[in-house]
């Protein structure tokens, strides 16, 4: 019995999504653990950080692997295993409280998975060569959408300068969002290349312009997203990019390979479409909820728990708001009557100062696959 590719891929990539969150989870424990040494160091020199990065690295093969087995509009959607997978390892490894809503989200996330799976558009039957992938990437659609997405955003960048300066973290995380879209393309791009023709691309220039494109168009989107999370709090840039990011995956890998014409019948398309609106709101309302969580100030009744009853989450927690209110009185005096400290996730750009020093923060973020970030 010969199992479909399409659902070989979709094994590989709910592997891939699985190690990313193990990595992810793994470096943010090497960020906790280093803010409580006595002599932190920075983020590169730590042993967690290095493993988990390894194990994230790993992640980003295997969903190059299933971008040539799966279509690209199923491996985005099962990037809310990675998020499920995050909170579970979160958990287990640094202690975090899962949040009613969130084990509500991550139930709601598991049967969006299950309703994309059984909704999955036919793998195409064809060989693509670099000519026939070439065509595709070079059509008139290709261009008139990314034309449409990024006028849009211009648009949005142009409102939050000169009306609305506090829209200015959500366009930058629009821009993330957009682009990781196009990242993905090409490098499944790149995945079909290979399954088609072998390493005999790699003596093909064009195969080098692909990579080339794929290359920048990541290091764009991580740019885009530092940027977005320097201007806002990740309580509202990370949901927007998230969810958003899932869909502009969706609909490029729709508009070039024209996966999203190729459902089997008229109750995969529900299946697929119910399955992708559900996921978008779990996705969304499963990450708020976890930093949310995460920013809730930490009480004087749990600076004073007893250290071996505290997990690691909680002792950074405690850490952050000390450090913020010995900021707060060194920098600006006592603080006004009924005001609070600001505690921050770990997400935040000024979280983890012990583990880059005078540099600006630097987020890990998945560009292969489904979107991943710590």
């Amino acid at each position: 019995m010969t199992v479909p590719a399409e659902f070989m891929g979709c094994l590989i990539c709910l592997a891939g999504c699985t190690t990313t969150a193990l990595g992810l989870v793994l470096q943010k424990y090497s960020h906790q653990q280093n803010a409580l040494c006595e002599r932190p160091v920075l983020y590169y020199k730590q042993l967690w950080w290095i493993l988990g990065f390894s194990i994230f690295l790993l992640s980003q093969i295997l969903n190059m692997v299933a971008l040539g087995m799966t279509p690209q509009v199923v491996m985005s959607c099962l990037g809310a295993w990675s998020l499920t997978f995050s909170a579970i390892f979160g958990r287990f490894l640094l202690g975090e409280k899962l949040q009613n809503a969130e084990q509500v989200m991550m139930i709601g996330a598991v049967l969006g998975v299950v309703c994309v799976l059984l909704g999955t558009p036919s793998a195409t039957k064809e060989q693509l060569g670099v000519a026939e992938i070439y065509a595709k990437l070079l059509t008139p659609s290709v261009f008139l959408m990314l034309a449409c997405a990024l006028g849009f955003v211009s648009c949005l960048f142009a409102v939050s300068t000169f009306m609305m300066p506090d829209l200015l973290a959500v366009a930058w995380s629009i821009l993330a969002a957009v682009l990781s879209g196009f990242t993905v393309l090409f490098f499944k791009s790149i995945s079909l290349l290979f399954i088609a023709g072998g390493f005999t691309c790699l003596w093909k220039a064009s195969t080098y312009v692909i990579l080339a494109l794929g290359l920048a168009m990541g290091a764009a989107q991580m740019h885009a997203l530092n940027v977005g999370l320097q201007h806002g709090e990740a309580i509202l840039v990370v949901p927007i990019y998230y969810a958003l990011g899932m869909l502009a995956q969706i609909f490029t890998g729709g508009a070039v390979f024209a996966e999203l014409e190729r459902f089997s019948e008229t109750r995969a398309v529900l299946f697929f479409w119910g399955g992708t609106l559900l996921l978008v709101l779990c996705i969304f309302g499963m990450t708020y909820s976890r930093i949310w969580g995460e920013v809730e100030l930490t009480t004087e009744k749990t600076c004073l728990l007893d250290a071996r009853s505290r997990s690691i989450s909680q002792e950074w927690k405690v850490h952050q708001v000390h450090r913020i209110r010995s900021i707060s009185l060194e920098s600006e005096g006592l603080p006004s009557p009924g005001s609070k400290p600001r505690c921050l996730s770990s997400l935040d750009s000024e979280a983890f100062p012990e583990s880059f020093g005078e540099g600006q923060r630097m987020y890990t973020v998945s560009v292969t696959g489904p979107p991943g970030l710590v």
